[in-house]
């Protein structure tokens, strides 16, 4: 998980990363509502207590899926589009790494 917090303007961006197991393109999207309905409540405390509260959720697929809904994540964090390109071929090659070395050793 990565929190960020600005006290000073009173914000908090929470992001959930999940790498579930990929059984079609419906896995990914149940792994992002799950993520996202873990901290729904957590959310909703801090925004009653004054914060501006983002709840999002990163999911990159055991086998190297890419969930589209990443890139508004990362905009949403910030991240500007070119390195967020660099970072998504990243993830989706060591994911790939990881996972291929689970079924090759």
């Amino acid at each position: 998980d990565v929190v960020m917090i600005d006290a000073h303007n009173k914000i908090i961006k929470i992001v959930d990363i999940a790498t579930p197991y990929e059984d079609g393109w419906r896995a990914i999207e149940a792994a992002r509502e799950r993520k996202l309905d873990t901290y729904g409540p957590l959310a909703r405390m801090l925004t009653a207590g004054g914060y501006r509260t983002s709840v999002d959720a990163f999911v990159v697929g055991s086998l190297g899926a890419w969930d589209s809904a990443n890139w508004g994540t990362l905009a949403r964090l910030g991240i500007h589009r070119r390195y967020g390109t660099s970072l998504s071929r990243r993830c989706v090659s060591e994911a790939i790494r990881w996972s291929r070395d689970i079924y090759v050793t």
